[in-house]
């Protein structure tokens, strides 16, 4: 069978360990298989790929359910998933830069140069966020077009 073995367990740590009981399998199952994102929320880099659950665990569908080969699609999801999660630090990063720029505001104390500063650090910030806020939509669709396509 064309897939990467992962323990219910072991497959939302992130790890290849495919000797766990079955008891063990069968008790996390059903939420780890289906778990697409990660630590405090990020997306995971499996978030496109097929899951395949069954009595040893989860496994991420690697190969064409036609053919024996190695599906050419699995590549491209997870660059896509990759993408997804620096769009998501993207946007932790500019909600950061528009807290800066206002602290930088608040403590220019009326000077011009460091008032036109913290606008310009704002207003990049927010181009920066609106950008994020556009990509994300189109990464998703992408990813979702070519999961039932591919």
């Amino acid at each position: 069978m064309g897939a990467v073995g992962f323990t219910s367990a072991s497959f939302a740590e992130g790890t290849n360990d495919t000797n766990s009981t079955n008891s063990e399998a069968n008790s996390t199952q059903p939420s780890s298989c289906n778990a697409k994102s990660g630590f405090l929320g990020f997306p995971t880099w499996y978030k496109y790929l097929d899951v395949q659950q069954d009595e040893n665990g989860c496994h991420i569908i690697t190969k064409s359910p036609t053919t024996d080969s190695v599906d050419s699609g699995v590549i491209i999801k997870i660059m896509l998933a990759v993408v997804d999660i620096l769009l998501y630090v993207s946007g932790i990063a500019a909600v950061v830069f528009v807290v800066y720029g206002g602290f930088l505001f608040v403590v220019s104390q009326g000077e011009p140069g460091k008032l036109a500063s913290a606008r310009k650090t704002i207003l990049n910030a927010v181009i920066g966020l609106i950008i994020v806020l556009l990509a994300t939509p189109l990464v998703r669709f992408l990813a979702n077009f070519l999961s039932t396509k591919v």
